[in-house]
């Protein structure tokens, strides 16, 4: 369980404002989040010796709040090309999808971390309404830009081989 601060009043200060965001803005801050995470799987890609620029051209369709859900169909290109077109990310399943979910538990606990330590909430979270615990919400709409740092872990019986190197950013503009 990670520690909340009780009574202090910059942390109170931001769990309002975190709370008060309208809906406009969660749906601009989520288009960043969307259109971020598309970029970076492009790059993965493009460093796995794949062709990225599908998802390059798909960044340009991302609108507020991702009403044609293009972070889900960036998704199936992004898992297929990667991996191979009979893949399938699946939670529940075996080999690459277990390394995979062994690394993105790793990273969440981390921003999870970090979340509090910002003097925010972690279930408050952006944009997922999907049923699930509520302090992961605001963690797996962080992930998003991290997702890219997670397939090395997983290259050992893949088909791709990803050559990162060690000093790999969080984005593309190195931030």
């Amino acid at each position: 369980a990670l520690p909340l601060v009780q009574g202090h009043t910059l942390h109170t200060k931001y769990l309002h404002i975190q709370a008060a965001l309208s809906t406009p803005k969660r749906k601009r801050i989520w288009q960043k989040v969307v259109t971020q995470k598309i970029k970076d799987q492009a790059i993965t890609l493009e460093r796995a010796s794949k062709n990225g620029e599908p998802l390059s051209r798909m960044t340009k369709k991302v609108r507020s709040g991702d009403p044609d859900n293009v972070e889900a169909q960036a998704a199936r290109y992004y898992w297929s090309a990667l991996f191979g077109k009979d893949f399938r990310r699946n939670t529940d399943a075996e080999g690459v999808n277990a390394r995979l979910n062994y690394g993105y538990a790793i990273i969440r606990a981390l921003i999870s971390r970090a979340i509090v330590s910002g003097g925010l909430h972690p279930s408050l979270g952006i944009n997922h309404r999907r049923e699930m615990p509520p302090q992961k919400k605001k963690v797996i709409s962080s992930i998003n830009s991290l997702r890219r740092l997670n397939p090395e872990g997983s290259k050992s019986t893949s088909k791709s081989s990803l050559l990162y190197p060690p000093d790999i950013a969080c984005s593309s503009e190195g931030r």
